[in-house]
């Protein structure tokens, strides 16, 4: 797509498509049932015939200006930890679906009322190559690393492209010490690599010859896949086409559209295999599209166009900004095709996340931060050329621009070393989140299917199918009888929900401890489901128990305070007691129960048929009961 012969100059400029269409291969290959093995294979093919293609190239000197990027990206990773963070949450169910592609599991979390995966896959698929060739099912770091340096060299690029190669390389350098690209950049979440794929594809539309088919069809394709990639921008290879046409250009505008739409129509055609819907991965999308609208007409937003500005703004300097925005002006007035070609064809996306949604993260910009950033070299170049000679003699412009952007670049060099302690700060607290969730998945076995509030990450660790709960009246029985779980693990720290320390709740419910798993001040707990009380749990759910005097009560259990007293229901006994002196602590209750049963007051219907409560007034009581044969 470019005339440069330079080998270094064409394998930065076609990294990131081609990285896009392994991930296409792998994510779409799997859905219509090719074998891992076989989609490996392709993909390495594709790789090989791709520098099959360069043969003839040769590596030039001014290619070294290529490992600057690569450079400031690795050299920052000594400051931070964010690559280095084990993936948690949307990270986490990414790698799952990696894991899925290739058919290491099948089972899919619920998630926002869908009991099937509607995450996009494309960086997945590209994952699951690194996983493939590691063996691993939690840790990529090459990928991400890569497509970060991919999104670098499709930045500078377009900066050199329009600005000279000497200067090019700022627009990357700015976009990698965002602190954005910090914390997110060699993570997999999507929005680095996304802004990477939109600054590609747009700068390859704008190199291509209007009359080569096959680069039109292959813009078409690689549009589609930025829509796959991130679900907000499935808009964008329709708008090119759409915007071709209403320039005249029929021709283009039909090939674009048929390489867009040939991908469109294979992940419809997906989407209705595996869920039943052409839209079902994008019904979370759509909901929250007319929630957002709903908000708007009603003047309700909680994320309005001046938070989403602000977002953006705290991301650099103001000074940068500005520049940023002076370059592209000199960019658009000396190429009027670059306003069609960049900021009209991303104007969609602006509007949508700045103004329509009523939600939002400064992530979601980081593809107009991009684009911002190509402005950066331009101002350099350009800036002589708005004023008279004497002045352009001298380059002035050029001089104050240059002078100002490095004195900005060099506090957010600064700002990176600041980010250090927290970056650790969460890197040692997912670290031991993961080691545990690792710890529970060997403990159990193949047919363990377990119940908990961070299902998505926890099922990637354990390797174990997680769910959470869903009924928020009657969680625990609804998510187990629903899942047919066979355990639960609750959190003492850093739960989603706070029935993980409730213990009454816990202690009603029909789970019995099992093992406290640990890592340093971070416990979890794991519960197994106990079936002769989950058979009784309906009738005791709606039972009612009174207590005279202070405690709790719930499901087959209560706590009694020193000095109350409860009556038995019709056709119940006490199977189990626990005396203390002190406050009902989660710990030690679990203590007992799992390693010192001996100091439990009666541990048998039979054996606890002879308590008298009147005897034990002085003390605390956890008493859990069970319905007779008589009931």
């Amino acid at each position: 797509m470019s005339d440069d012969l330079s080998l270094g100059y064409q394998i930065t400029l076609q990294l990131m498509p081609v990285l896009m269409i392994l991930g296409a291969f792998m994510s779409l290959g799997a859905n219509f049932w090719l074998p891992p093995f076989l989609l490996i294979c392709m993909c390495f093919a594709l790789v090989v015939y791709w520098f099959y293609t360069m043969k003839d190239l040769r590596f030039e000197w001014k290619d070294v200006r290529f490992f600057i990027l690569p450079t400031i990206i690795l050299g920052t990773s000594f400051l931070t930890y964010y690559h280095l963070v084990p993936a948690f949450y949307d990270q986490a169910y990414h790698l799952q679906i990696s894991n899925r592609i290739l058919d290491r599991w099948d089972w899919e979390p619920t998630h926002q009322g869908m009991d099937y995966s509607f995450r996009p896959e494309i960086i997945s698929g590209i994952a699951a190559i690194e996983l493939w060739l590691t063996g691993e099912s939690s840790i990529v770091y090459i990928v991400p690393t890569l497509l970060l340096i991919s999104t670098a060299w499709s930045i500078q690029h377009a900066g050199e492209y329009y600005s000279n190669s000497k200067w090019g390389f700022i627009s990357g350098v700015a976009f990698c010490l965002l602190p954005v690209t910090i914390t997110y950049g060699r993570t997999m979440l999507l929005d680095v690599a996304v802004a990477g794929m939109i600054v590609s594809v747009f700068h390859h539309l704008h190199l291509i010859s209007k009359t080569n088919r096959y680069s039109l069809i292959m813009i078409g394709v690689l549009s589609a896949i930025i829509g796959l990639t991130k679900y907000p921008y499935l808009y964008l290879g329709g708008w090119i086409a759409i915007l071709y046409l209403l320039r005249k250009k029929t021709e283009e505008s039909r090939y674009i559209a048929f390489g867009y739409f040939a991908i469109i129509a294979l992940f419809l055609m997906k989407n209705q295999i595996h869920t039943g819907w052409i839209l079902g991965p994008l019904q979370s999308q759509i909901s929250g599209t007319f929630a957002s609208g709903s908000a708007i007409a009603a003047d309700s937003v909680t994320y309005s166009p001046r938070i989403f500005l602000i977002d953006f703004v705290e991301q650099w300097h103001i000074v940068l900004i500005c520049i940023g925005l002076y370059g592209s002006f000199l960019i658009a007035k000396r190429q009027r095709e670059y306003i069609f070609n960049f900021w009209l064809l991303i104007l969609p996306a602006v509007i949508l996340h700045g103004y329509i949604l009523d939600f939002g993260w400064p992530r979601y910009s980081t593809p107009w931060f991009a684009l911002l950033c190509i402005g950066l070299p331009a101002a350099i170049v350009h800036s002589n050329e708005e004023f008279e000679e004497r002045i352009r003699q001298w380059k002035v412009p050029s001089i104050l621009i240059g002078i100002l952007i490095l004195t900005f670049l060099g506090p957010m060099f600064q700002a990176v070393e600041d980010m250090g302690p927290r970056s650790k700060s969460l890197y040692d607290e997912r670290k031991n989140w993961s080691d545990i969730y690792t710890d529970v998945g060997y403990e159990l076995d193949e047919k363990t299917t377990i119940v908990t509030g961070k299902d998505i990450t926890m099922g990637l660790y354990s390797q174990t199918p997680c769910f959470r709960y869903e009924d928020p009246e009657y969680s625990m029985l609804q998510a187990i009888n629903k899942f047919e779980a066979t355990h639960v693990f609750t959190q003492d720290l850093q739960y989603r929900y706070d029935i993980d320390v409730n213990s009454t709740f816990l202690y009603g419910s029909p789970i019995e401890p099992v093992k406290v798993f640990s890592s340093n001040k971070y416990v979890g707990r794991l519960w197994e489901v106990n079936q002769s009380r989950l058979a009784e749990s309906d009738w005791w759910r709606n039972s009612t128990i009174e207590i005279n005097g202070s405690g709790a009560h719930y499901g087959d259990f209560i706590w009694l305070e020193n000095g109350s007293k409860f009556d038995l229901l019709e056709y119940t006994a006490i199977r189990q007691i626990y005396e203390t002196n002190s406050e009902m602590v989660l710990e030690d209750i679990f203590d007992i129960l799992t390693q010192n049963r001996q100091n439990l007051l009666c541990d048998s219907v039979e054996s606890c048929s002879e308590f008298s409560s009147s005897e034990h007034l002085e003390m605390n009581l956890a008493v859990w009961m069970t319905k007779t044969d008589s009931a």
